[in-house]
């Protein structure tokens, strides 16, 4: 930050492209420590160059119980569908959908370890509106039933 201050203050040729890749790293800096969760950091990280895709990550990864859709994440982020959905592939090595279901499928796997609670009610708050078609993914992600 200092040298953000000394850049501004005595500004150079140079100083447009020393301030970007300094601003980056305190942005990368403070991404890091604010996320705990690894699979977020290293996704966002991934998509640091692309805004609209860490948007989504952070809203997939903050509200893993909202009922998001493809198309609901690409409208949120200010994106078409299939331009949101290339650039996610494209980034993240699968797509969103998939990504999405992971996610959802990781915490239902947690919330099955860590709390007791039964696999219905698992289920609903990962935002699987039904049990079987929840049990058929986990079976598929895992190799085992849920619970």
């Amino acid at each position: 930050i200092r040298i953000l201050e000394q850049e501004a203050r005595n500004p150079r040729e140079i100083t447009p492209l020393l301030a970007n890749d300094l601003i980056n790293m305190i942005l990368h800096e403070a991404l890091y420590t604010r996320f705990t969760d690894k699979t977020l950091r290293s996704a966002l990280l991934i998509s640091f160059g692309s805004p609209a895709i860490a948007k989504a990550l952070m809203l997939i990864h903050s509200t893993i119980v909202q009922d998001w859709t493809v198309s609901s994440l690409a409208k949120r982020v200010g994106m078409s569908r299939s331009a949101f959905t290339i650039e996610f592939t494209k980034l993240q090595g699968i797509s969103p959908g998939q990504y999405l279901m992971n996610q959802k499928l990781e915490h239902a796997a947690h919330l099955l370890e860590e709390s007791g609670l039964d696999v219905g009610l698992v289920a609903d708050r990962v935002g699987y509106a039904s049990m079987p078609s929840f049990i058929k993914a986990f079976k598929r992600q895992y190799g085992d039933s849920p619970g």
